[in-house]
């Protein structure tokens, strides 16, 4: 496999590996809600989020972010996130520990996502598929599949009654005039291309047009369900976002817009040190237009 780019990946990959290993959270009870680690689907890593009061037998799907590259499904920070929609909205949740690149490329993650998502729908309660960047290009591509996929095929699945999009990747790469390089806050280019190439693996040319990974070529965005999606006014995937709001509700999906101004890419799983309100709100708004869009959640 070849990684574009003199983004010295190894180097990335030590430190990020012992900085997330750090601060992974045990497994336990905390602040009502109590975390267990298990294997779902195909033998995935997850780790389960139940809260102290359950009020629905929803089951949120959560897809962590980091670039296709980092992180897991034990990530302390994600699991605040998670922890704090939990509690809003009454329901478990399943945090997915997909395989990452550049050791596993395209089509490994979303093979694992998938297969988690059809185990624990088997039972026919309700889905609600989220994630944040990476995670959230999953969750979009596992809603299409659902829908665009027949029985046998590894991205098919039970359709979800929810999306929440936390500024999700889409791989749209236009760049309308002036955007260009100025929402790069957090995120150096050699960063993106690492993680965007390692994930492709060979022939990324090709895989761009492939709705799995680039979800806008999608043949069609009709039929998803309501969709929460965030977004941040400092992160370089904004533009692109609007871009993927405009055309789901040129399909008629009914879509919730959640805005933080002056907030980087990432900002949902950053420790809780300067952007911390923030997530706690944009994180309240989603649980709110999930319970709005999915009425009592039963």
């Amino acid at each position: 496999m070849h990684v574009r780019g003199w983004f010295p990946w190894w180097l990335c990959r030590n430190i990020s590996d012992a900085i997330l290993a750090a601060q992974n959270a045990r497994a336990g009870r905390s602040r009502g809600v109590t975390t267990r680690d298990f294997t779902c689907g195909d033998g995935v890593p997850c780790r389960n989020f139940e809260p102290s009061a359950r009020s629905t037998n929803a089951v949120l799907v959560y897809m962590h972010g980091g670039g296709w590259c980092m992180g897991s499904e034990k990530g302390k920070f994600h699991q605040n996130a998670i922890s704090q929609l939990v509690r809003r909205l009454g329901c478990r949740a399943v945090s997915v520990g997909y395989r990452l690149a550049p050791e596993h490329p395209f089509p490994a993650a979303i093979h694992d996502v998938c297969s988690v998502i059809r185990e624990l729908g088997a039972g026919g309660d309700p889905i609600i598929l989220a994630g944040d960047s990476a995670g959230g290009n999953m969750a979009l591509v596992a809603a299409l599949g659902a829908k665009l996929t027949k029985p046998g095929d590894p991205l098919h699945g039970p359709v979800p009654a929810h999306l929440l999009l936390i500024y999700p990747d889409t791989f749209d790469n236009q760049i309308a005039d002036g955007e260009a390089e100025r929402m790069i806050y957090l995120m150096p280019r050699g960063a993106r291309e690492f993680w965007r190439g390692s994930y492709l693996g060979d022939d990324p040319s090709s895989k761009l047009r492939d709705w799995r990974i680039a979800p806008l070529k999608a043949p069609s965005l009709e039929g998803l369900p309501p969709t929460t999606v965030i977004t941040a006014s400092l992160d370089y995937l904004y533009p692109s976002n609007l871009r993927l709001i405009d055309a789901l509700r040129a399909a008629g999906v009914a879509v919730e817009h959640i805005h933080e101004d002056k907030a980087p890419h990432g900002f949902v799983s950053l420790p809780p040190v300067g952007y911390g309100r923030a997530a706690e709100r944009v994180l309240d708004d989603a649980a709110d237009a999930a319970a709005n869009f999915m009425g009592d959640l039963h």
